[in-house]
């Protein structure tokens, strides 16, 4: 007999893309009522990219409307599943992905749509030498994030851990939180964007503000 495969849809859909295309990383929510080639579609939370099936089967994540005609032109595609879904969603295909890297497709074995993400409860940071008002003890915030990612506040303090509009992760005190983290204000940042990695797996090193100017600084963490 035929296996027959029962495929859920998602409500939600975590891309997480850390070596490029970091723009396409974050949560994804299902649109109802929508479908592109006989298949569901997810929209970027607070973004403009969209996670549907492309005419030859494959799920691929581009930038604006399905409805527009150079929706699944090359150069639009961003991010694409090199094996055909055949019915599976996002989550169950294994891949492998491949994203826009200048005008051509690379495999990126770090590429992932999961439903899982760990978002951690309690983060730890450590700056010993400067910005020390930073360290210290991180919660995150239920039900609430910022830029499609989750959001931490220190505990006793007036800092936030946050991910910029430039796509990395910031802390950042009262200032940032006014302007309900639209934009990239802090005093440490990571050097490189996340992608959809969580403050503690994100790799390289940190950024910290010393007088005017930004300096690396390899003894920054972030632990849980």
């Amino acid at each position: 007999d035929a296996a027959i495969a029962v495929s859920t849809k998602p409500a939600t859909i975590h891309i997480v893309t850390p070596n490029g295309q970091q723009k396409c990383s974050g949560e994804y929510v299902l649109v109802g009522g929508e479908r592109v080639h006989g298949e569901s579609v997810w929209k970027q939370k607070k973004g403009h990219f969209r996670l549907c099936s492309s005419k030859a089967g494959t799920w691929i994540v581009a930038n604006g409307s399905p409805k527009e005609s150079s929706f699944e032109e090359p150069s639009n595609v961003a991010l694409h599943c090199e094996r055909p879904h055949r019915g599976l969603m996002p989550d169950k295909v294994s891949g492998p992905w491949s994203r826009l890297d200048g005008e051509k497709l690379v495999e990126d074995d770090t590429i992932k749509a999961t439903t899982i993400v760990v978002k951690p409860a309690k983060l730890h940071i450590a700056t010993p030498h400067g910005q020390q008002k930073c360290g210290g003890e991180y919660i995150l915030v239920p039900n609430e994030s910022a830029n499609n990612q989750p959001l931490w506040k220190q505990m006793g303090g007036k800092y936030w851990l946050y991910s910029g509009t430039n796509g990395m992760w910031i802390l950042g005190s009262s200032g940032a939180k006014l302007k309900n983290f639209e934009c990239s204000r802090g005093v440490i940042y990571s050097a490189t964007p996340h992608g959809g990695l969580m403050p503690n797996k994100v790799g390289g090193s940190w950024l910290r503000l010393d007088g005017e100017q930004f300096i690396e600084d390899a003894d920054i963490s972030v632990s849980v």
